[in-house]
């Protein structure tokens, strides 16, 4: 599973998901068996900050009913409903 692809990354970001398991270790400073040694770890936080993904807007009642619509007709047309 270490097989890298060959993409170049855009704007000089790493592709990360591109690099073979190793290389991003390497990278990260990091290792597969131990991780970070706990000194490591208050140091990164405060470096990079919590590895948090932002929450993302939340749909009300109504709009979920309707992102849902479509699903439900297909399934009412596949049934015996009428």
């Amino acid at each position: 599973m270490n097989t890298a692809v060959n993409v170049k990354p855009q704007s000089g970001s790493t592709a990360w998901h591109a690099l073979a398991a190793d290389e991003v270790l390497q990278r990260l400073d990091s290792d597969a068996q131990s991780g970070l040694d706990a000194a490591e770890v208050p140091r990164r936080l405060e470096q990079y900050g919590r590895n948090k993904l932002p929450e993302g807007r939340k749909q009300g009642p109504f709009m979920r009913f309707l992102m849902q619509l479509p699903a439900f007709c297909a399934m009412k047309e596949d049934s015996h409903w009428g």
